[in-house]
């Protein structure tokens, strides 16, 4: 079965809650730009819930809201076992997310925190999830009427809406309105990396994992492989020096500059190698930056030194 690390749950979260902020920033006078931004906004909440969701169940099956379920002979006869079970998943999200937002998030709540949706709707102590559940709820019928009725309300509209209700039989979506939507997307994500933080069921990964994750998503040669660059103490959770392999020499130009980068970051004696912007690959170097950054890599030399 996958494993599944709480880290990759929380970089879904956070990558989309910048983009969310990004979004914000964009936010003008003009009613038809915000409508424009404001749809942006919701692709990018739901496409969070989902691959959340995703990750989870494809890791733990179990948490399946259905007990048995109906798998063609095509797909019994074309595919392996684990592409049944994305089959079934995808199946699964892709009806769950043909219903109303209220539903998702009850149970993305349930899976991330393991509490009932039973118990999570009847208990006061529940009431700021509740509210920020509604809140994301109304904001879903903003959408529906923006895509499927011109921006226009139906009689029926204020009885399902909690907090932001509507006295015109036109939306507005003035720039305050869509930063309090965004806002409320945001302050879900707050909780969802809370609860996740919190269930012991998803495994931490160590710094050194990520390093290595993020050591293959930088390069591909068969020649740079992590443990021949670092020395490494896994009981710490540490890298405590670095390497020099002969077999660098046959590096590119751009290999040589991204693993300068990893060396300077961890002991800045080590210089970076001169590059021109065209050489190299920005999105890598970000990538390098960001994630040495995550994990706190420039502390790692001073760290390996203490006693």
């Amino acid at each position: 079965m996958t494993v599944l690390y709480s880290n990759d749950l929380i970089d879904i979260i956070s990558k989309n809650s910048d983009i969310l902020n990004e979004i914000k920033l964009k936010l003008q006078m003009d009613n038809l730009i915000n409508q424009g931004l404001f749809l942006m906004s919701t692709t990018y909440f739901e496409a969070t819930l989902r691959d959340v969701m995703n990750k989870i169940l494809i890791s733990k099956p179990e948490k399946l809201k259905k007990d048995n379920f109906t798998i063609s002979k095509d797909n019994l006869s074309s595919l392996d076992d684990s592409a049944i079970l994305k089959s079934i998943i995808e199946n699964e999200l892709f009806n769950l997310f043909k219903g109303n937002v209220k539903e998702q998030l009850l149970y993305i709540i349930e899976i991330v925190s393991n509490i009932r949706v039973s118990n999570i709707v009847n208990k006061s102590k529940h009431e700021d999830l509740i509210n920020i559940i509604n809140r994301c709820s109304d904001i879903s019928y903003y959408r529906n009427c923006l895509i499927h009725n011109a921006g226009k309300t139906n009689n029926g509209f204020n009885k399902k809406i909690h907090f932001y209700k509507n006295h015109s039989s036109n939306l507005f979506f003035s720039k305050d309105l869509i930063e309090n939507f965004i806002n409320d997307y945001l302050k879900l994500f707050d909780i969802l990396r809370d609860k996740i933080i919190k269930n012991t069921e998803f495994k931490q990964k160590t710094r050194i994992e990520q390093l290595r994750q993020l050591w293959s998503d930088c390069f591909d040669s068969p020649i740079l492989v992590f443990d021949d660059y670092w020395e490494i103490d896994e009981d710490r959770d540490l890298i405590i020096d670095v390497k020099y392999p002969d077999c660098e020499r046959g590096l590119s130009s751009g290999e040589k500059v991204y693993l300068s980068i990893w060396r300077h970051q961890y002991y800045d004696a080590i210089k970076t190698e001169e590059f021109l912007i065209c050489s190299v690959d920005v999105k890598i170097i970000y990538k390098i930056y960001k994630g040495l950054s995550d994990v706190k890599f420039y502390y790692m030399y001073q760290q390996s030194r203490d006693l």
